[in-house]
């Protein structure tokens, strides 16, 4: 029964996101991999427990901290990242959905790859919290080209030279992608308020 309820709630948010996609005219990449599955949260888990110092590592309290155990990504117009931003904000409003949290990794990328790109977090109507990242063709692209090569870092065949060359080549993929018009009017905060987010207006 609980099963068959995450299923209800899981099918609900997505139909809540292809809401999104058909009033915005945006697209969404990958929602059947929208969950994340065992293995990449144990391996996760895995990654934190490396991590932690304080010798009192609890998986179950883990858990409870990640934002993107269910995630979705819009692609748009890269012109139009920033008012695609706003607005996918208000829809998911709209649909009973409170933002708890905004990262704009085009003002502050992120810092050992270079990474690109506006991750929200949302709490569902359901409890759940779900991560939504807008993107457009070019910084996806560049997430995917960096991805293959960081799983290529992690790996133990790799050798140390080739990982140093990978690094730079991750973070050479995303300096390629342009910050896009008003990206900066979009702020990093973690709160159930979004009225931070504002646009200048034209």
């Amino acid at each position: 029964l609980v099963g068959s309820e995450m299923c209800i709630r899981d099918r609900l948010i997505t139909s809540a996101i292809n809401n999104v996609a058909d009033n915005l005219e945006t697209e969404f990449s990958g929602l059947e991999y929208s969950v994340k599955t065992a293995p990449s949260v144990e391996d996760k888990l895995l990654r934190a427990e490396k991590r932690d110092t304080s010798g009192r590592f609890s998986p179950k309290r883990e858990l409870a901290n990640f934002k993107d155990m269910i995630r979705y990504t819009e692609i748009c117009n890269h012109r139009d990242i920033a008012s695609v931003t706003k607005d996918t904000i208000e829809f998911m409003k709209e649909q009973g959905y409170t933002l708890s949290g905004t990262k704009n990794y085009y003002t502050h990328p992120f810092g050992a790859t270079g990474y690109k790109g506006i991750h929200l977090n949302f709490i569902s109507p359901y409890g759940k919290e779900i991560e939504l990242q807008v993107h457009s063709k070019e910084s996806f692209d560049a997430k995917q080209k960096g991805h293959e090569l960081y799983e290529k870092i992690r790996a133990v065949s790799t050798l140390k030279r080739d990982k140093e060359a990978m690094k730079e080549e991750i973070k050479r993929i995303h300096g390629i992608v342009k910050n896009p018009p008003n990206i900066e009017a979009i702020h990093d905060y973690k709160t159930v308020s979004y009225t931070h987010l504002t646009l200048p207006t034209t």
